[in-house]
């Protein structure tokens, strides 16, 4: 059974990223142990944690770990990315340098009842990098062509 403390105290981390430091990773690794690596929300936030820490090839394999570890997954008919999945890839693309294609993954994203009120869901993170996508791209054009007018 997942420790449902340790995921939500390593995604309030999430939510203040320049407070990483204090390794909360140790704990969603220590989840993601303790289900042999078969819990798909202890895996999400695992893959969470580590696309924001910079470590992308370990984020990616994780996330495909998480869809894989979903009761629905099967090896005749895997199981597709939810709206958590896509925050990972949207940021996993950011961190490649490829706006344009995180912003569509972004907007992937869609809440849940639940979602909509809770600020350290993924759809808030997601709308969160969104806008700061959105402040760096009116930024670049307001720089690149109109500025100097």
């Amino acid at each position: 059974m997942t420790d449902v403390f340790v995921i939500q105290r390593n995604w309030q981390t999430l939510r203040k990223p320049k407070q990483l430091e204090i390794e909360p990773g140790e704990d969603a690794q220590r989840a993601a142990t303790l289900s042999g690596y078969r819990d798909a929300a202890s895996l999400h936030t695992l893959a969470s944690l580590y696309v924001e820490r910079g470590r992308p090839a370990e984020a990616y394999r994780i996330a495909v770990q998480s869809i894989e570890a979903r009761p629905d997954a099967s090896a005749a008919t895997p199981a597709e990315p939810d709206s958590g999945d896509w925050y990972v890839f949207g940021h996993l693309a950011e961190s490649y340098g490829l706006p344009e294609v995180a912003r569509r993954l972004y907007a992937r994203v869609r809440p849940g009842k639940l979602e909509e009120l809770d600020p350290l869901s993924t759809f808030r993170l997601a709308q969160a990098r969104l806008a700061a996508l959105g402040a760096v791209k009116e930024a670049a054009a307001a720089k690149g062509g109109h500025g100097g007018r």
